[in-house]
């Protein structure tokens, strides 16, 4: 029997990775396709720095065209910094949401 607590893992291979970003950086948002219990769903991967804000350190999304969608997903979340993965020399955050019908 699996524990609750102990994730299940995968590795994304960089060239699944499809660039979605702005023409002048398309690096700076990736997306992929993936399928959890027969879900098929969008992998997003946001490109992150740290920036003060209001004087304090948080993330934001690295082209700004996201800072939106990203605060939207941290209201949601209800805490950051998230966690990131390095894909290539960039950081990024993951968000995985479902595929509409």
């Amino acid at each position: 029997m699996h524990n609750a607590n102990t994730p299940f893992t995968m590795s994304i291979l960089r060239d699944a990775w499809e660039e979605t970003g702005p023409t002048e950086d398309p690096k700076a948002r990736l997306q992929t396709h993936i399928r959890i219990n027969g879900l098929d769903m969008h992998l997003e991967a946001i490109e992150v720095k740290e920036k003060m804000r209001q004087g304090f350190p948080c993330q934001m999304p690295k082209a700004g065209e996201y800072e939106d969608s990203f605060d939207h997903l941290v209201e949601f979340a209800g805490s950051v910094p998230f966690e990131t993965v390095k894909i290539g020399r960039r950081e990024y955050c993951l968000f995985a949401t479902p595929y509409c019908t």
